[in-house]
């Protein structure tokens, strides 16, 4: 009897064991899979990104030495000022897809571009401008404009800590220490401010928005006015 009650014991312990190997096989073999899909989701994305940042440029047009948040010739005939915000999704999209329209004017000697932030959407849009402003005094304004839009997520304060800026700068290049003074002082502080009720006395209502001899113009305006105003040129 004791015989089949040890056999019936060591057949449930079997059992149990069969069941935990499968059990943990499983496991195993869910756990592959996770990581399968998160590779397949997470590494494309991170290629993207890197893709993204090799874009960053120039443009290939000089910085004038007195303004560095212009492009072109100062005494280009027609003068086009856009104003920005830097938690704006459709000047993000302006500013990384469709710039480069714009620039073309720039680089022929027809336009003066200058890029004016604003804080339209409140006290983050304020920092980041002045960490533009900083970037501004290393000589990589349109640069540092570029890496804040490519990391744009919404108003997540992370995004925009001043230790995340300041890696922004040290990525690009700059000085980091002389970078980090500048935000740490305010040196720009209320710059977007200044800038946005300049925009608002201009009679601009939204961003981002754009000044062409005294008239507020929209994106899908943009062209078709710098050529009229070409065309009036002497």
């Amino acid at each position: 009897m004791s015989r089949t009650k040890d056999k019936r014991q060591q057949t449930q312990i079997d059992r149990r064991r069969q069941q935990t190997r499968e059990t943990l096989t499983l496991i195993a073999i869910i756990t592959f899979l996770v990581v399968i899909v998160a590779a397949a989701l997470i590494i494309p994305q991170i290629q993207r990104q890197n893709s993204a940042r090799a874009q960053i440029t120039t443009h290939g047009i000089a910085y004038t030495a007195s303004n560095q948040n212009s492009l072109g010739d100062p005494n280009a005939p027609v003068k086009v000022v856009e104003y920005s915000d830097f938690q704006c999704i459709h000047c993000k999209t302006f500013a990384l897809e469709e710039e480069s329209a714009l620039l073309q004017y720039v680089e022929e000697g027809k336009v003066y571009f200058t890029y004016m932030p604003v804080d339209m959407f409140g006290p983050i849009s304020e920092t980041v401008s002045e960490a533009a402003y900083c970037a501004a005094d290393q000589g990589k304004f349109f640069e540092y404009r570029d890496v804040i839009f490519l990391n744009l997520d919404g108003n997540r304060s992370e995004t925009y800590s001043a230790a995340r800026l300041a890696d922004y700068a040290e990525a690009l290049g700059l000085e980091r220490k002389s970078f980090e003074s500048c935000l740490k002082n305010r040196t720009y502080d209320k710059k977007a401010t200044q800038n946005f009720a300049e925009a608002r006395s201009g009679g601009v209502e939204g961003t981002p928005a754009f000044i062409i001899g005294g008239k507020v113009v929209y994106k899908d305006q943009l062209l078709s006015t710098i050529n009229q105003a070409l065309l009036s040129v002497p």
